[in-house]
Order: structure tokens, then C-alpha cells, then sequence
């Protein structure tokens, strides 16, 4: 069961699908391990739908109904448990997304980015690294997210699978992967990073 979870705003912004691409899927990934949260998220979309129903209606346009009922009729395609990338099983949710080519910053440990445009700012990417691998101390001119998708890692705080970090802007710290395992997780940064000069090479990858 997780022990960090999304901040009520971000949940809010999910439930009501105000949530840009990036933070809306570090919510959802966090959503599939945490009871918790989907259930604070139903209370939401319950009293979001209450609200709808005293709303006056409006006329649909031609053939509105016929199209939603062709859709709800269509074959499902089948999916499968997760998505297969260097190696690693990662949520069917990225995968549907697709990733880029994974950027190597140590034997093992890399980037790869979303293929998705930047949207309002945020750069979205899975990090993978060994055991013991560290992040450099680093800033934020943003918030970032982070959900960890295997393994375990930990800066003051420490975070393992299902867990989510919510880190605000001027937030400083380093990653340090403990040392049972690697580190799989996915990161949305909504601003810059700020790294100490001799950093800014691993920065400069991060920030493609």
C-alpha cells in the first residue's frame, strides 16, 4: 500500500480531467496500486456528475446518440498486463503513449521520453537505474511527480513502488536508489531544472 499520495489539488484536477497529459498519467499510474486515492477520486467524479444533472440540457447534435452506441458496440481491443521496453515491464497506460529512444546517462540506467508534445510546459519520462545510482543535488523551477513503478528510492523521504512525490518549485534534493534493486519510475516535470554546473550535462539530457 502506498504511503505518499497525491496532493487533494491533483487529484481534484484529475477527477475533473483538468490535468495535463503528464501529471494526469503520474496520477492515474499512482491510482492503480492505491485504493485510497481512486476512492477520494470516485467521491469527486460522483459529486461532479450531481452537479451535471442540474445543469439545463442541451440538444445534441445529428446522430450523437447513433455514434456513442456504434463505439460502446465496437470490438474491445485486448490488452496486455504491461509494455515491454529495454527490458523492462512497464503499465499498458505508457505503452499506449509510446516512448523515444532511451537516452543512456550510465551502463543501465537512462531516460526515455514520451512521444507526446510538451503540454502546458511538462516534460514527461520514464528513469531507469541500477541499484545505487544517484541523481545529482539538484533544484526545481517547477513542481515535479514522480511515481515509482519498481524498486525503491529515497532523498529525505523514502519512496517505494506505488508511492508518489510531489515536489513544489525551489524544492532541493538528490535520488539515491537503494541498494536492493533498480529503480524504475516515471517523472513529470513541470519547469526547468536546476543543476550545479558540473550537473548540467545529465541536465541538458533530461531537459530534451
Amino acid at each position: 500500500m502506498p504511503v505518499h499520495h497525491p496532493s487533494r489539488e491533483l487529484i481534484a484536477g484529475y477527477a475533473t480531467g483538468e490535468l495535463p497529459l503528464g501529471p494526469s498519467l503520474a496520477v492515474g499510474l499512482h491510482l492503480e496500486t492505491c485504493a485510497t486515492c481512486r476512492l477520494a477520486v470516485g467521491v469527486i467524479e460522483e459529486a461532479e456528475g450531481l452537479l451535471l444533472q442540474s445543469v439545463a440540457g442541451v440538444p445534441l447534435r445529428p446522430g450523437a446518440l447513433q455514434d456513442a452506441l456504434t463505439k460502446i458496440d465496437a470490438p474491445s481491443v485486448s490488452s496486455t498486463p504491461g509494455f515491454l521496453f529495454e527490458g523492462v515491464q512497464l503499465p499498458e497506460a505508457i505503452g499506449r503513449i509510446g516512448l523515444s529512444n532511451p537516452i543512456l546517462l550510465a551502463p543501465h540506467t537512462w531516460v526515455a521520453h514520451l512521444n507526446a508534445p510538451r503540454d502546458c510546459g511538462w516534460r514527461t519520462y520514464v528513469f531507469c537505474g541500477l541499484a545505487e545510482t544517484a541523481l545529482p543535488r539538484h533544484g526545481h523551477l517547477g513542481d515535479e511527480l514522480i511515481v515509482v513503478l519498481e524498486g525503491s528510492f529515497h532523498d529525505e523521504r523514502a519512496f517505494s513502488v506505488g508511492d508518489f512525490a510531489e515536489n513544489k518549485p525551489g524544492f532541493v534534493h538528490d535520488m539515491q536508489v537503494f541498494p536492493h534493486g533498480r529503480l524504475v519510475a516515471l517523472i513529470s516535470s513541470g519547469g526547468a531544472i536546476d543543476w550545479a554546473p558540473a550537473d548540467m550535462a545529465v541536465g541538458a539530457l533530461l531537459d530534451i
